[in-house]
């Protein structure tokens, strides 16, 4: 074990991790049942009521009762991250707090005060409810009995995937990561180098992605997902690589430094993947390289995940004017005056339809949605055809080469299309809806309204198994730290998009890195054992 990188675990992780033969896992989120937690955030939510109450009228409904409920539960666990010097950053149950007080109260409450919903876009449901917050109330009933079995069966879950005891641990070779990790990262630049060179460069390649009209940019990318996955995976590797041949360097610089090396990657992510339009693509890429270093390399702090929320939001405000017009970004000086310019800004709102109302109610909620499918669920005399797992099943073959298994059974695309436009709207390739129904909209999609509650389980299922797995690595040398981070955001993504989004987030961000930590990992044996 002579080239394995070896590193006593801080202080923090020993403590929260490392526990003695046969002893009770502790109750690692205890704290947010506190009567203090408890009156803090309560507080928290009544005074964002009353803000509300008090600017916007139309909010003074009986559906804040239950959007009020969802609040304070994922409130508890949000508040966290900002406790314990950072060392819950990236644990999935405070993760998963933070963005469920966004996407389970913030954003309802903002639906009702500024009088969005998605109704209102040009491809629109001609019915829309008379009054949404009763159906805004309703599907927040309805989260909240999900939350609550999210909060009764978690620890269940957890104490399910956590072994019983094991003396060992895997530990990343350096030996091994010189040589087959420098050949495999070779690879995979080279890979992404051969695409833009087959596209002309990669002014050939926006030009590509900017010409979607008649669905050219479709029919040129078409059979490449898999050579995108794997050539996309570069700026992972090379950072997972110098995380283990740098270490003792970027402990020692000053933080403002290390956020230079970590916001010079930011270029990277852009040209492997970030060119193709996915802002999400982008956001998680520089999550999880922020994890890698959080876990890994020195812990941050929590107050960090502020700044990066904003500047993903920033982000993916102004990127959204690329996927509409790659040509403005073709010009920097250019660019710079058209997002300065509020009148420049506001006509790039206006042709893209990409305003910053959009990215907060649209890209990052689904509550309309949601409440709008319940809707059409309990209407009398509904005419919505449910799917019945197909939705589940075609997510999981999307990623299965068509020369391999050619079968694509009807799902999300032609049931989430007929139910949201009515029957006989769905057409392949003319009249498809591209929504996103997040975790309960799947669910009902599938099994009608009140399955959306009992798809939390799911939820539940998959952060015990990360819990789990967050408490079988003993030290930050153990390898298994690679895929912490990528496995926490992956929970939030299962609560807010569907089961195919979440297996290509995994096959985009944590196939490749996998292999590589495999191959360049061995055994080896704890002092102490790990319950």
């Amino acid at each position: 074990m002579r080239d394995s990188v070896r590193q006593a675990a801080p202080d923090w992780r020993l403590a929260t991790i490392v526990h003695s033969p046969g002893a009770e896992a502790p109750r690692q989120w205890s704290g947010a049942r506190s009567t203090p937690r408890v009156l803090i955030a309560t507080a928290i939510c009544l005074a964002i009521v009353a803000i509300a109450a008090a600017s916007a009228p139309a909010c003074v409904h009986w559906f804040l009762l239950p959007v009020f409920v969802c609040g304070v539960v994922c409130c508890l666990d949000g508040m966290l991250l900002f406790s314990g010097d950072g060392r819950n950053l990236f644990q999935p149950v405070p993760l998963l707090g933070a963005f469920g007080f966004y996407f389970f109260f913030i954003a309802p409450i903002m639906h009702v005060a500024v009088d969005y919903w998605f109704t209102s876009e040009p491809w629109a449901p001609q019915d829309a409810p008379e009054d949404w917050r009763t159906w805004l109330g309703l599907m927040a009933t309805i989260n909240v009995v999900g939350l609550g079995l999210y909060k009764l069966l978690y620890p269940h879950f957890t104490r399910l995937f956590q072994p019983r005891q094991t003396r060992t641990f895997s530990q990343l070779n350096v030996k091994a990561l010189k040589s087959y990790g420098a050949m495999i990262t070779i690879t995979m630049f080279l890979l992404q180098v051969y695409i833009y060179y087959e596209f002309g460069g990669v002014g050939g390649f926006v030009d590509t992605f900017s010409s979607r009209a008649g669905h050219r940019w479709f029919a040129e990318f078409s059979g490449l997902g898999w050579l995108f996955t794997l050539a996309e995976s570069f700026p992972l590797l090379l950072v997972i690589m110098c995380s283990v041949l740098f270490k003792n360097h970027l402990r020692r610089i000053h933080p403002l430094t290390l956020l230079a090396y970590i916001g010079a990657t930011f270029v990277l992510v852009l040209l492997f993947g970030g060119l193709r339009g996915s802002r999400g693509n982008t956001i998680y890429t520089i999550a999880y390289i922020i994890g890698i270093v959080h876990l890994t390399v020195r812990p941050l702090r929590g107050k960090l995940l502020v700044w990066i929320g904003c500047a993903s939001l920033l982000f993916m405000y102004i990127y959204g004017f690329y996927k509409s017009n790659p040509t403005v970004f073709g010009d920097p000086i250019t660019l710079i005056n058209t997002v300065t310019s509020s009148e420049s800004r506001a006509q790039l709102e206006k042709t893209s339809g990409r305003s910053l109302q959009a990215v907060l109610l649209g890209d990052l909620d689904r509550s309309d949605l949601q409440a709008y499918l319940l809707f059409r669920l309990l209407q009398e005399g509904s005419d919505v055809k449910l799917a019945y797992g197909r939705t589940y099943v075609e997510g999981a073959l999307n990623f299965v080469p068509y020369r391999i298994f050619q079968y694509r059974p009807p799902g999300k695309l032609m049931y989430g299309t007929d139910a949201v436009f009515g029957p006989g709207t769905y057409k392949p390739g003319s009249r498809v809806s591209l929504k996103i129904y997040g975790l309960a909209g799947e669910a009902m999609l599938n099994f009608g309204p009140y399955s959306g509650a009992f798809a939390f389980i799911l939820l539940a299922a998959a952060v015990g198994y990360v819990e789990g797995l967050s408490r079988r690595v003993s030290r930050s040398s153990d390898s298994r730290c690679y895929f912490l981070p990528i496995l926490s955001i992956a929970c939030v993504v299962f609560l807010s998009s569907d089961l195919d989004n979440v297996i290509f987030l995994l096959s985009q961000h944590a196939l490749v890195p996998f292999i590589l930590i495999k191959i360049c990992s061995s055994s080896a044996h704890s002092a102490r054992a790990v319950s």
